[in-house]
């Protein structure tokens, strides 16, 4: 064999091979950096001062949704680490909403973190108003739901008023996507303590094709609030305020990383 010609394939070889890894190590620097996602100014009630929502993430790390005052200062920040587990094998994105929803005393940014796993895709849900003056997460327990799942919030009927309903599958003897019974939890909400309250928890004797249909045998409302967010696409626009947050990693890192 050819010793110069030898030599020559194989520096070329390795030249390929160190310029893969240079764009592999860039491409995982440009990930392992926080970056905002989606951005949006708002109010929680039209004669207040307006804030602005971010949503960060980075790599390998919980999804974080950032509420910014005008002085530039972190008023309200919360985490994401529902999808976070070992059956997801992207990496989980954040998206949120705000929507005006009569029967709440403020307006409010419903999130969703979204995890595509190999078989379902999961939704760890926030649900964030503004409470006697102060920006807070109003769940009434971690929300977590799959793929045929979903939650309405608003007016139910005249029994439980204006509240949250949530519906999750129940796996029996049927496939992954064939027609399922479901749970149904009915949360009614409480002006005076400002809390959702369960006011009813029933299961469906017969099975659906998807839980819209379920709520809509019983006679309730099933408009799918999860669904309406996830499809928002990623928007770079920061609205100019990221680069006096993102630098400082204590502001915003997870209280189990500090």
């Amino acid at each position: 064999m050819d010793g110069g010609k030898h030599w020559i394939d194989m520096k070329s070889t390795l030249q390929t091979g160190l310029i893969t890894l240079i764009l592999v190590l860039l491409v995982q620097a440009g990930y392992a950096a926080p970056k905002v996602t989606q951005a949006a100014s708002c109010s929680f009630k039209d004669d207040e001062p307006t804030v602005h929502v971010l949503a960060v993430e980075e790599f390998g790390k919980p999804l974080r949704l950032l509420f910014v005052g005008n002085a530039k200062d972190v008023v309200y920040s919360t985490f994401f680490t529902e999808t976070l587990d070992e059956f997801s094998f992207l990496q989980p994105f954040l998206r949120f909403r705000r929507y005006t929803i009569p029967g709440f005393p403020s307006a409010l940014i419903i999130a969703t973190s979204v995890s595509y796993a190999p078989s379902d895709t999961w939704h760890g849900i926030k649900l964030i108003a503004k409470i006697n003056g102060t920006i807070t997460t109003i769940n009434p327990e971690e929300i977590l739901l799959g793929s045929q799942e979903g939650l309405y919030l608003g007016y139910i009927n005249a029994k439980f008023g204006s509240g949250m309903i949530i519906w999750q599958n129940k796996w029996e003897d049927e496939s992954h996507y064939e027609p399922h019974r479901y749970d149904i939890s009915i949360y009614g909400w409480d002006n005076e303590s400002m809390r959702f309250r369960l006011s009813q928890y029933l299961t469906t004797e017969d099975k659906f094709a998807d839980g819209c249909s379920a709520l809509k045998s019983y006679g309730l409302p099933y408009r799918n609030y999860k669904d309406e967010i996830v499809p928002i696409e990623e928007e770079i626009s920061t609205l100019g305020i990221e680069d006096a947050l993102l630098p400082d990693q204590e502001m915003y890192k997870h209280p189990i990383t500090r």
